[in-house]
């Protein structure tokens, strides 16, 4: 299987992570989100296809894909009902292509302003998997898109990082995750004794293993495991998620 691909009932899927730093801020008169201190993300988002102007996805715990975002519509064609987006009476009002490197790409502008681009590949004001603005509570910003650490979109993104380095181990403030794919022995190094308690679970969100770690270096046996997509918790303050093949 080639890398940074997986396969489920013989459709092939781009595997999405996401790394980067998040921080929360107040919202609302609640106080819902609660400003925190940064907190160092490294983990995976999504399994993603694209099937022609046809994007579908299974997010984390997933049984069924669902289809993300279709730039086959045209316009006063409603925008799917999904995970990221839950109202129905979103509708394109226009259709537009905008360059993007050396390619064009489709953007639609909607009926209720509740983003201000949706762009083919990109996705909307929050990002490409999340969800569609207004959220009344946590919600997040597109800063910037781009293609081999070179900034694409907007025309000049003042805050740009990209860290993502999905073939390496998963390197975090506490502990270490290797090898990224895994195929017999997964192995967990402890940088200090925060991490207590490791569980393993498969695409299903269903618990395949639980261990207490006691060392600074932890050996799991992974090799009965059936190949897919797997998600290592990891008991301390910041769960994190690993896949494998």
């Amino acid at each position: 299987m080639k890398k940074h691909l997986t396969t489920i009932n013989d459709l092939t899927y781009h595997k999405i992570w996401k790394s980067g730093v998040r921080t929360f801020y107040a919202s609302g008169p609640n106080g819902f989100c609660n400003s925190t201190q940064p907190e160092e993300i490294q983990e995976f988002a999504a399994l993603v296809r694209q099937d022609g102007r046809k994007i579908y996805w299974r997010n984390y715990f997933a049984t069924t894909e669902e289809l993300l975002y279709d730039f086959s519509l045209q316009i006063g064609d409603s925008l799917p009902v999904n995970g990221i987006n839950f109202f129905s009476g979103v509708f394109i009002t226009a259709i537009d292509t905008i360059l993007i490197g050396n390619e064009e790409r489709l953007s639609f502008q909607l009926n209720n302003g509740i983003t201000s681009f949706l762009v083919e590949g990109i996705g909307h004001d929050a990002g490409f998997l999340q969800y569609f603005p207004p959220i009344l509570e946590c919600a997040n910003r597109l800063n910037c898109y781009g293609q081999n650490e070179l900034p694409l979109f907007p025309e000049n993104p003042t805050d740009c990082d990209y860290s993502v380095g999905i073939d390496k181990a998963i390197t975090l403030s506490n502990f270490n995750i290797y090898p990224n794919p895994a195929t017999d022995v997964l192995i967990i190094e402890l940088q200090n004794e925060a991490v207590k308690t490791v569980e393993i679970l498969n695409i299903n969100a269903q618990l395949i293993k639980k261990r207490i770690l006691l060392n600074n270096r932890n050996e799991i046996s992974i090799a009965a495991f059936p190949a897919g997509v797997y998600f290592v918790k990891v008991q301390n303050e910041k769960p994190k998620r690993f896949v494998k093949f």
